[in-house]
């Protein structure tokens, strides 16, 4: 009964830590002071800068961590009104930086302009989207916080945004998420996290993600410590043409040591794949554990497993050619070049097969 009741104390004590108990970390005290300086400091700045505007609202910031604790940071934000429009800010109380949610369009412009002719690429189909990171210390900051910096928009008082953007030495960071397509003719596997760092520092930007792409290769970068790049291919397998990754390198920090991992392979057919025709349709294992990557089906016009509809069994785990319980029914969608994809045949999306599987006619 003891260790029952222990138990039950220890599981109370990590459901209150999750569940939000205690999760301030700061005083309702130290909250007013720096919300009173910030009130204090904000109204000043307005006084001389933009001496016809009205200070709404400021209080202390907090950084929500969600499912974590709760930190008072050296920020007060609100909103002050001017001419009508009402825009939100962000004040540093140790620095007196003014921060000012406006022009944000104006700066991806710039900010992506900038990235792709540093570069030296001309994008297709570019997403792009970025902030100034403005820090979570500076100056004489004793605060402790979750993250390293924040969204609050633009320092106040740019007015010229590409000229800011273009002068990295004397400004903050800049946090980039983009993905776009290259031409065929660049081959991305050039690229790795040492590029990807020598170009942040170059144009003075942090990449959340930055992803590149083109007919048969992938390049993916998150938070600019670590990359993943793809090269796709097809192969012919018992008169169906699989689309299928033929190489893959990844470079991530080890968990343990924060060291870099580097992994780079070649996929090789006659070895890490077995696919072949059954009595009523065909199966597919991959031997080599080691390669977790899979394929797409395709056929050809007149091909004799278009006359089938399929049912798709995975196997069970651990146990090639053991079918599994659940199964997917599969059928054929035709492309704009004539041949046929297979796809899920309740909602037509192209699966991607990976492991192993069985494939049954259905009809």
């Amino acid at each position: 009964m003891k260790k029952i009741s222990v138990f039950l104390i220890l599981l109370l004590a990590a459901v209150l830590t999750l569940s939000g108990c205690d999760q301030e970390q700061y005083t309702e005290e130290e909250e007013k002071q720096v919300t009173e300086k910030g009130t204090e400091m904000m109204q000043a700045w307005l006084s001389e800068n933009v001496p016809d505007a009205e200070l709404e609202k400021c209080e202390a910031f907090i950084d929500r961590v969600i499912g974590g604790r709760y930190y008072l940071t050296d920020y007060a934000s609100g909103t002050f009104r001017q001419n009508e429009e009402t825009i939100i800010f962000a004040i540093n109380t140790v620095t007196g930086t003014v921060y000012l949610h406006q022009r944000e369009k104006e700066l991806e412009e710039a900010a992506s302009a900038y990235l792709y002719e540093t570069m030296g690429i001309t994008p297709e189909h570019p997403s792009f989207s970025c902030h100034v990171m403005a820090p979570a210390k500076d100056g004489g900051s004793t605060t402790k916080t979750f993250h390293d910096s924040f969204d609050f928009g633009l320092p106040a008082g740019i007015e010229d945004i590409d000229a800011f953007v273009r002068d990295p030495a004397s400004r903050p960071q800049i946090q980039v998420m983009t993905d776009f397509k290259v031409p065929d003719d660049i081959d991305l596997f050039a690229w790795d996290l040492a590029a990807i760092k020598k170009l942040g520092e170059e144009c003075g930007m942090y990449y959340q993600t930055l992803d590149m792409y083109n007919t048969d290769q992938e390049f993916s970068s998150l938070w600019t410590r670590e990359t993943s790049a793809y090269q796709y291919g097809w192969l012919e397998k018992e008169g169906l043409r699989l689309r299928c990754v033929t190489r893959y390198r990844s470079e991530t920090p080890d968990r343990k040591t924060n060291e870099l991992v580097l992994s780079d392979r070649t996929f090789v057919p006659d070895t890490d794949l077995i696919f072949e025709k059954t009595e009523n349709g065909f199966r597919y294992s991959f031997p080599n554990k080691e390669w977790d990557h899979g394929f797409y089906i395709y056929a050809d016009e007149g091909s004799d497993f278009l006359k089938h509809d399929y049912l798709f069994f995975q196997d069970e785990e651990g146990q090639v050619g053991i079918k599994g319980k659940e199964s997917e029914a599969m059928t054929w969608k035709k492309r704009e070049d004539g041949s046929y994809v297979m796809v899920e045949a309740a909602h037509g999306t192209v699966p991607y097969f990976t492991e192993g599987g069985t494939f049954e006619h259905k009809n």
